[in-house]
């Protein structure tokens, strides 16, 4: 029987050979069909996220939670006064993730409807989140400061942090005018710990940061014999520390960071009535921890001490709601220690939408559908359930780590440089430097040739931005990914190496085929 071509879509007739609009708005209306069909073809050339073992976000949820997603789609969520419920949902939720923490919530504050302390804030994403923490924490050095007589009003905040933090707080340091004091990592340095501690007791003149915080605070000739009396601590706003880096998947020795705050704190507040925060980036680990460390501790390790109830110094942690929330694109959180963390000065009152709300955030409009997705999640899963889909991640964790290395061609070429016992982020580089080895990246390219997209990267050692370490490659064992995925990505690991090694003893001529734009991941 012959088709009807009269009943084809638009698309398919007399719409198919027109190009793909590109630089202005089209005169005239394309059916919704043929607009759909056009950006579906084109997106077919992206990555399958299910296969993108490079990333930590979230590419998987429910139908229920897709429902509610999709139902709440038009909701604004900043929009208190005309959603009220929605904005429940926050603060129950800040409530939630507080108490898994360590928060301390105030007596008067103990039904998260009625609170009126302010304990942190939902936000786009784990960026907007440490911006928020840094901002309190920029105000809170600004108040001591001006206690401290050895100020001087050229005085400017610094962070201290590692190298390997995410680029987001590079970005804070460059738009808010803030210094960054780098501790370098290396090769077997991939975490920061009780070092600080000799950044902080040091005098600037003496300090190996002398040179930029004289650029910085444009400290004149005649105040320079001063430096040797002043502690580079008097000028550090907050110590970072990471939980889950992005670059290696080890974690920052949060603990001995708050020792050592801890130790210099009390030694100068006297005198200088410095006070440092830590903030502690969880981006990565935030919604790991709590969970892996219980299955660390049954195999006989101790707990990672990093959240409220086990410092001292820090007093704000971010989470990526988006990654082990387990939640779509679009969600992350700021908490705090109590709600005299951030200056009142700092929370907005909005009443230009109907009513008057607090508000804490960069980020303005956005959709309500992720935030109820992430309520729905822990309704629906509970912390038993959290549990079991990261004792999932770690289990298949180790198989892939113990797949690669008991493979006679991949355990000869590859060996892994992450922490497995906290996080499912497993990070390798080259065994040794072997003479005409080929290029990490040329294992990426031809990996994804098969389907897998896997990050590939150089780490940074003085600067985030300074790819000048040792290639490495990462995945990201999420949720999605099951032991045989494993198991068939691992027979193409082994595939591509012994090809790439057959051909890096047979020619001449480069390998890299793809061209791509090198991978960043401080940006990821």
């Amino acid at each position: 029987m012959a088709k009807d071509n009269s009943m084809l879509p638009v698309y398919g007739r007399q719409e198919f050979k027109q190009n793909v609009p590109k630089t202005r708005i089209p005169e005239d209306p394309m059916s919704p069909e043929s607009a759909y069909r056009m950006i579906k073809d084109s997106l077919n050339l992206d990555g399958s996220p299910a296969l993108n073992l490079a990333t930590y976000v979230n590419t998987w949820m429910d139908d229920y939670a897709e429902k509610l997603i999709q139902e709440n789609l038009d909701k604004n969520f900043i929009d208190h006064e005309e959603y009220p419920q929605s904005s429940l949902i926050e603060k129950r939720l800040i409530r939630m993730m507080g108490e898994m923490l360590g928060t301390e919530f105030a007596p008067e504050d103990n039904d998260p409807d009625k609170s009126e302390g302010f304990y942190g804030s939902v936000t786009v994403g784990s960026s907007e989140a440490i911006m928020l923490a840094l901002i309190a924490h920029r105000k809170h050095w600004q108040n001591c400061n001006k206690a401290n007589p050895h100020r001087n009003p050229l005085d400017r905040p610094f962070l201290l942090m590692s190298t390997h933090v995410h680029g987001c707080w590079d970005k804070y340091c460059r738009y808010y005018d803030v210094g960054a004091l780098y501790v370098s990592m290396g090769d077997d340095k991939y975490s920061n710990g009780g070092d600080v501690a000799e950044v902080l007791h040091c005098t600037i003149k003496d300090s190996i940061y002398r040179d930029e915080i004289i650029a910085l605070c444009e400290y004149p000739d005649e105040y320079l014999p001063m430096l040797d009396q002043r502690t580079v601590g008097e000028l550090v706003m907050a110590v970072g520390s990471i939980a889950g880096t992005t670059f290696t998947g080890n974690g920052d020795d949060t603990a001995d960071i708050d020792d050592a705050v801890e130790a210099y704190c009390s030694m100068h507040v006297d005198e200088t009535s410095v006070d440092i925060p830590i903030h502690v980036d969880g981006a990565s680990g935030g919604f790991i921890l709590p969970f892996t460390n219980r299955r660390a501790e049954d195999q006989g390790h101790n707990a990672v001490r990093f959240d409220f109830k086990h410092t001292k110094r820090v007093r704000s942690i971010n989470i990526s709601n988006h990654k082990f929330g387990m939640v779509y694109p679009g969600m992350g959180s700021v908490l705090f220690r109590n709600k005299d963390v951030v200056d009142p000065d700092l929370i907005y009152n909005i009443t230009y939408l109907g009513g008057s709300f607090v508000d804490y955030t960069v980020n303005f409009s956005r959709g309500s559908g992720v935030i109820i997705s992430q309520y729905y999640n822990f309704l629906s899963w509970g912390r038993s359930g959290y549990q079991a889909v990261l004792d999932n991640c770690m289990d298949n964790t180790d198989h892939l780590i113990n797949s690669i290395m008991d493979n006679p061609t991949l355990g000869n070429v590859f060996t892994p440089i992450s922490d497995n016992v906290y996080y499912p982020i497993v990070v390798f580089k080259f065994k040794k430097a072997k003479e005409g080895i080929f290029e990490m990246p040329d294992f990426a390219d031809e990996m994804r040739e098969y389907g897998w997209i896997i990050a590939s990267y150089k780490l940074p050692t003085t600067d985030p931005e300074k790819a000048d370490g040792p290639y490495v490659f990462r995945i990201v064992v999420r949720q999605v990914i099951t032991a045989e995925q494993i198991d068939s990505m691992v027979k193409h690991m082994e595939t591509v190496v012994e090809e790439l090694i057959v051909r890096d003893h047979t020619t001449t001529q480069p390998l890299r085929i793809h061209k791509r734009k090198p991978y960043n991941a401080s940006r990821i």
